[in-house]
C-alpha cells in the first residue's frame, strides 16, 4: 500500500505538471493534482488515499463539463 501511495503521487504530479505546462486544464485543477500527490506522501494510513478518490471525481466531472461545451460548440 506505500509503494502504490507513492506510485500514485508521481502519477498525479507528472499529469498535473504536464497541464500546468501546456495549459491543457484549468489552474485550480493542477494545483489541485500538486495537492493530492503531496497528501498522497502520506500513503502509510488509509485516509490520504481518499485524496485520490476525490481528485479522479474532479478530473472526471471536468472532463465530462468539457465534452459537453466542445460538442455544444460544434
Amino acid at each position: 500500500m506505500i509503494v502504490g501511495g507513492l506510485a500514485t503521487s508521481a502519477m498525479i504530479a507528472a499529469i498535473s505538471t504536464d497541464w500546468h505546462r501546456n495549459k491543457a486544464m484549468p489552474i485550480w485543477l493542477c494545483w489541485l493534482g500538486y495537492v493530492c500527490a503531496v497528501v498522497l506522501l502520506g500513503g502509510v494510513v488509509f485516509i490520504p488515499m481518499i485524496a485520490m478518490v476525490l481528485w479522479a471525481i474532479v478530473v472526471g466531472v471536468v472532463l465530462l463539463s468539457r465534452g459537453a461545451k466542445a460538442s455544444a460548440a460544434a
